[in-house]
C-alpha cells in the first residue's frame, strides 16, 4: 500500500543544484517508503501555455498537451530518481513514477482549463487509488498570506481549511481545483518546499515539519 502521492512541481527543476539535492533526496525515500511520485509540468508545460496563447489552441487540445509534458517531466524525474517510470502503480507498491496521460485520457475526470493543472491530477491519483496522502512539493514553503516572492511579509498558514483555500481570490501554491478535490476525496493534504526534501520524511513519519496542512 502506498504511503503518498507526491507530487513534484516542475519549478523545483529551474535550479539545477535544487534538482540534484531533491532527486537524491527521493532516491533515498523510495527505498524505505512506497510512493507514488507524480511529476508536475515544469519547463514542458510553459511551453504549451506558450503556444495555448500564441495560437489560440482549444482548452481540449491544451489540456491534453499540459498532460504530455507531466509525462515527459516523469521521464526526467525517472531518470534522475533512479526508480520505474510507469503507467499504472506497481502490484507490489514498488515506488515509482507514474506517468498520468493514460490514465486521465481513459478517465477524463477533471474540467480542461488551466484551474486544473499537476496539483489536481496528484489528487486525482490519490483518490482513485485509494491512498489518504498526498504531498504537493513546491518551491515555496507552502501556502500564504500573499505571495512570498512579492511580499516578503506574506505569513506562511501552516494550517488552512480546504473550504477556504477553495474560497481565496487570489493565486496560490496550488491549483484553484485542488483544495476542492481534497475536500471531495476526503484526502489528508501538505505543501512543502522541495528545496527541504527532509520535510518530506517528516510528513511521511507523522510529523508537522514546516510547510501547509490542507484541513477537510
Amino acid at each position: 500500500m502506498y504511503a503518498a502521492v507526491v507530487k513534484v512541481g516542475g519549478s523545483l527543476a529551474r535550479l539545477k543544484k535544487d534538482m540534484l539535492r531533491l532527486c537524491a533526496s527521493l532516491s533515498r525515500l523510495a527505498q524505505r517508503y512506497q510512493m507514488l511520485i507524480v511529476p508536475g509540468g515544469g519547463a514542458f508545460a510553459d511551453k504549451v501555455r506558450e503556444a495555448y496563447r500564441r495560437f489560440r489552441l482549444s482548452d481540449d487540445a491544451a489540456h491534453w498537451m499540459a498532460l504530455t509534458a507531466m509525462n515527459q517531466f516523469g521521464f526526467m524525474l525517472a531518470e534522475m530518481v533512479g526508480v520505474e517510470a510507469a503507467e499504472r502503480p506497481s502490484e507490489d507498491g514498488k515506488s515509482i513514477v507514474l506517468l498520468p496521460f493514460r490514465i486521465m485520457l481513459e478517465d477524463d475526470p477533471l474540467p480542461h482549463s488551466w484551474d486544473a493543472t499537476s496539483d489536481s491530477v496528484a489528487a486525482y491519483i490519490a483518490w482513485k487509488f485509494g491512498i489518504a496522502k498526498v504531498v504537493i512539493l513546491t518551491d515555496v514553503d507552502g501556502v500564504f498570506s500573499s505571495d512570498p516572492k512579492r511580499n516578503p511579509n506574506a505569513k506562511l498558514l501552516r494550517e488552512v481549511k480546504a473550504s477556504k483555500l477553495a474560497g481565496f481570490k487570489k493565486a496560490t501554491s496550488v491549483d484553484p481545483l485542488f483544495p476542492r478535490l481534497i475536500g471531495r476525496y476526503r484526502l489528508k493534504a501538505w505543501v512543502l518546499n522541495g528545496k527541504h526534501p527532509d520535510r518530506l520524511e517528516q510528513v511521511l513519519l507523522g510529523g508537522k515539519p514546516v510547510g501547509t496542512r490542507i484541513l477537510i
